[in-house]
């Protein structure tokens, strides 16, 4: 608790400092440049075009880890199985929308797009990771596993972000999704989806160029096979210009 006190203790110093320098610093916000990218952690790659008032283009790549919680039908096999574990997941996606300021610290951009997502974890039967339900006759093969193929979706969201100071930032986007795949005898069509992230942001130096940005994100698919949950957290150094 007393941990808890001291840092939101220097975060409030913080602001208060920045709030003692000229008004066209105290005014900087998210969208007070043009661009933004992230290109400096591996894995991470992301190009926005965050204008205020203006169109709003996104371009997202990454892959990382997550926790994988999942239940359903085994491919090919009656029965059901249950398993959390670790897994290898990655996106690609381009949205289009609109930035709108609402006020100097509050920013709003609804967005429509498509893209790809890569489940990269095998799903196999492992009698110490994995609930079986009414599957005995696979359980003496230990070569059971499959993949999941890759989804294609398209998109519908906002994201929302409001400045505390100019030196942090806390955002929330929120995004629904509908796709399907190639193989669909393993995944099943269509592909509903939820994907909700909270980014929190430390923008750095006088001009807030850069910035440091922590996102826990939840990511839910659901067909009538099984749903699988993955829980991750981004990590990005990013530059505004």
């Amino acid at each position: 608790m007393r941990f808890l006190t001291l840092i939101l203790t220097a975060i409030t110093s913080l602001c208060l400092a920045n709030e003692n320098r000229s008004t066209s610093d105290t005014h900087l916000s998210p969208y007070w440049f043009d661009n933004r990218i992230t290109v400096f952690t591996p894995f991470h790659y992301q190009y926005e075009y965050v204008k205020p008032h203006a169109p709003y283009v996104g371009i997202d790549l990454w892959v990382g880890p997550s926790i994988s919680s999942n239940h359903g039908e085994f491919y090919k096999y009656p029965g059901t199985y249950s398993s959390t574990r670790g897994a290898i997941i990655g996106k690609v996606e381009a949205a289009f929308g609109y930035n709108f300021l609402i006020s100097d610290n509050k920013h709003l951009t609804p967005f429509l797009g498509f893209g790809v997502f890569k489940d990269f974890l095998e799903h196999r039967f492992d009698r110490d990771k994995t609930r079986y339900e009414n599957i005995l006759p696979i359980l003496e093969d230990p070569d059971v596993s499959f993949t999941l193929p890759r989804v294609y979706y398209g998109t519908i969201g906002f994201k929302q972000v409001y400045d505390f100071c100019p030196t942090f930032l806390f955002g929330v986007k929120l995004q629904g999704l509908v796709g399907w795949t190639h193989e669909p005898e393993k995944w099943g069509n269509p592909i509903y989806g939820l994907e909700c992230g909270l980014p929190i942001t430390c923008r750095l130096g006088k001009t807030k160029h850069w910035e440091l940005c922590l996102e826990p994100y939840n990511i839910f698919f659901l067909e009538k096979r099984f749903y699988n949950n993955f829980l991750g957290l981004h990590f990005t150094v990013g530059l505004r210009f």
